[in-house]
């Protein structure tokens, strides 16, 4: 009996980071699993090999690190902000337009990513909070 593939199931949640788990896949008993397809679906990023790529764009975030508040300058308009952490939970989310100042006075030490969401692709930050 051949095996039937698992064909374009992804759940609905949001996330920077792609977690695959293989079920289903009942005539299998081996101890791993060779994927020959793999497609992630999503809108197009800009991705950045390091945190100073993101000055190409005018777009600032300071102070970085970062104890109570950051705030977020950008010669281009965008309307949502969004904080996410390392495992790609969404913290915060606020409206903005050129300038917004953000509490991340709750948020735990460590590194997070930042997404800026307008009329323009989306762009992507990272800021460390202390």
């Amino acid at each position: 009996m051949a095996a039937v593939p698992i064909v374009n199931s992804v759940d609905s949640i949001e996330a920077r980071f792609v977690r695959i788990t293989v079920t289903g896949a009942d005539v299998y008993t081996g101890t791993w699993v060779s994927l020959t397809e793999l497609r992630v679906f999503g809108e197009g990023e800009q991705t950045y090999s390091s945190v100073n790529d993101t000055a190409k764009k005018n777009v600032k975030i300071s102070p970085n690190p970062a104890t109570a508040e950051i705030t977020i300058e950008s010669e281009e308009v965008y309307d949502l902000v969004s904080v996410y952490d390392q495992s790609g939970r969404k913290l915060i989310q606020s409206p903005i337009k050129h300038l917004v100042t953000l509490d991340v006075s709750e948020l735990q030490s460590g590194i997070y990513i930042v997404r800026l969401e307008g009329n323009y692709k989306p762009h992507v930050l990272k800021f460390v909070k202390l």
